[in-house]
């Protein structure tokens, strides 16, 4: 069934409705079946890219990305990104949930002039604390603690660095699991009592930690070089064009103060944080 439907869907003419946008530098449009279709993933492409995004009026011949979303006679949603099948057979509620994740990390790859790296981001006095690490690392739970104390609020996804290795906000709803919890509730961050930045900051902190319980905070201090090497596994496009990214992580790390060590409890080591940047200002 399914090899009868994806020959299906590769016709053209299942695709009649388009919009097109550039986000990041890069380029792309989004086919749908019918106009109601193409409205929805209008409107979720916005709230993903939190409005970060330039409407491309006209369509646009070569565009860096192409997603195509279509539904079969069994009702089963078909995505193609750049005319290879990109997941099997889902529900409409999968491919939105698909699409919000997946549309980050391809403008993250390919985006210009600036390098997406996976981090928590939080600001005091100017300065961005930039906290590196993977999922279940317990770096939007140590974000929500440092607004809680006060902090402006950057982002618990990605830290995005432009060429001067400054950090620029993206501010989406936090992505909170609940204790005992695996699914995330997403939390704005008026209802943490913080506020969202709007300006670019230099990092004045590089935390590289991870949460473990019982741990003593012993930090290592390290030197820029550490700090690149350290935070390379989290850079979106480091395959892609790692002359470009390197600089820039290099930029950004020799304007701050990089600590590495285990943590435990948020709130306290957010405080721990700001008293450090506190008596360093």
């Amino acid at each position: 069934m399914a090899g009868e439907a994806i020959e299906h869907i590769e016709y053209e003419g299942q695709f009649p409705e388009e919009f097109c946008f550039e986000s990041y530098g890069v380029t792309v449009r989004v086919k749908c079946g019918d106009r109601e279709l193409a409205e929805r993933f209008r409107e979720l492409t916005d709230a993903t890219m939190l409005g970060r995004l330039r409407p491309i009026e006209g369509g646009i011949e070569t565009p860096d990305l192409e997603f195509k979303f279509a539904v079969d006679e069994n009702n089963d949603f078909f995505c193609y990104e750049n005319g290879k099948l990109r997941s099997e057979p889902t529900s409409y509620t999968g491919h939105l949930h698909f699409y919000d994740s997946y549309l980050r990390i391809k403008i993250a790859e390919y985006a210009r002039d600036v390098v997406f790296v996976h981090a928590g981001v939080a600001a005091w006095k100017d300065k961005a604390i930039v906290i590196p690490g993977n999922s279940y690392s317990g770096k939007t739970t140590l974000v929500a603690e440092l607004v809680k104390c006060g902090a402006e609020y950057f982002s618990d996804e990605y830290a995005i660095f432009d060429s001067e290795g400054f950090v620029h906000p993206f501010p989406r709803d936090l992505q909170i699991r609940r204790e005992g919890e695996h699914e995330q509730t997403k939390v704005p961050v008026a209802e943490l009592g913080g506020t969202a930045a709007e300006n670019r900051l230099p990092a004045g902190l590089i935390v590289i930690t991870k949460y473990v319980p019982d741990a003593v905070w012993e930090p290592e201090v390290l030197s820029p070089g550490e700090a690149v090497v350290e935070m390379v596994p989290h850079t979106i496009p480091i395959r892609r064009d790692p002359v470009f990214a390197l600089k820039v992580l290099k930029y950004a790390s020799e304007r701050a103060i990089i600590f590495r060590g285990e943590r435990n409890d948020a709130s306290e080591f957010a405080k721990t944080l700001i008293n450090f940047l506190d008596s360093n200002n």
